[in-house]
């Protein structure tokens, strides 16, 4: 599909291919054309999918391809459908036939999320720093310091301090977010693996609707950061969902653990309060997943240094 005497290639606007229902692209569909025959015509045909779904196809003009060039081949635009819930869609492009005869194609990852309105976060408290953040996607926050976060029901914080500390041993149920403002940590390369060769997705509840497919996509690049060398005492396996390898150990993207009485679901690494569709999405498949009654984790750490 992309290594050969002729490409398909792709380019987007927006350049990433992370889609809110009713938004839209302009698809530029390129040939890379490099092989020892003429193409004379060749009109591209393509077709976005979800599992076995056609959401939307269309045919492009398509036009000459000199033979050693690569050229814009053909653009149009695609109107993002309806979503009910988070989605892996896969845009596939085809040409029936190049110069020798064979269908010519390559496909390409979308992430398609539903429409968000602001969620009600009643009886959530947020610590200070990432509070203004998580105010632009859910009402009612308060903020862990105040009366109102001392009566939460969740915490949701960046730091385990005294005050959280205190909360836990009187049972509260904490969301920790940690690391999501370090630098991104997805340097592709081929001999250098960098720090980590990419997380591994457990299929977990607390993910909630998160379309990971198991493995860090692409899709995934701006959300994703440093994790932290697991296991802490007294951790789990079972209780470690997102895992990653690098050059010199593991990485703990997220995971979970009963600390000081209370219950901890842990995140390190993973942007997920940025506003970004897809790190909405983990997070309020988190948030879910924290106030609910299966949250029950069999760890016992004493403490995450």
């Amino acid at each position: 599909m992309f290594n050969g005497p002729d490409a398909l290639l792709l380019e987007t606007e927006p350049a990433e291919r992370i889609a809110i229902s009713g938004d839209t692209f302009r698809l530029d569909f390129w040939i890379a054309h490099y092989g020892s025959a003429q193409m004379d015509s060749s009109p591209p045909h393509w077709v976005l999918r979800s599992g076995g779904t056609t959401l939307a196809q269309g045919l492009c003009d398509g036009g000459k391809a000199e033979l050693g060039s690569t050229r814009l081949l053909a653009s149009t635009e695609l109107s993002v459908p309806k979503a009910s819930k988070a989605a892996h869609a896969v845009l596939e492009a085809s040409v029936d036939q190049d110069a020798y005869g064979r269908a010519l194609r390559n496909k390409w990852d979308f992430w398609i999320f539903p429409k968000r309105g602001l969620r009600n976060g009643s009886g959530i408290a947020v610590s200070e720093d990432i509070k203004p953040m998580l105010d632009l996607l859910y009402t009612g926050l308060a903020s862990v310091s105040t009366p109102a976060g001392q009566d939460a029901e969740l915490l949701v914080v960046s730091e385990l301090t005294e005050e959280v500390e205190k909360a836990l041993a009187c049972g509260k149920r904490v969301l920790l977010v940690q690391g999501y403002d370090t630098d991104p940590n997805v340097g592709l390369g081929w001999l250098n693996m960098g720090e980590q060769v990419g997380p591994e997705f457990a299929d977990h509840p607390a993910l909630g609707d998160f379309p990971h497919g198991g493995f860090l996509s692409q899709l995934a690049f701006r959300i994703v950061k440093k994790g932290r060398p697991p296991p802490f005492a007294g951790m789990m396996p079972d209780d470690m969902f997102v895992v990653g390898e690098g050059g010199a150990g593991h990485f703990l993207y997220a995971g979970q653990a009963n600390i000081g009485g209370g219950r901890v679901l842990m995140t390190f690494g993973l942007d997920i309060v940025s506003c970004t569709p897809e790190g909405t999405c983990l997070l309020d498949g988190l948030i879910d997943y924290a106030r609910s009654a299966a949250f029950e984790p069999k760890s016992e750490v004493g403490e995450i240094i």
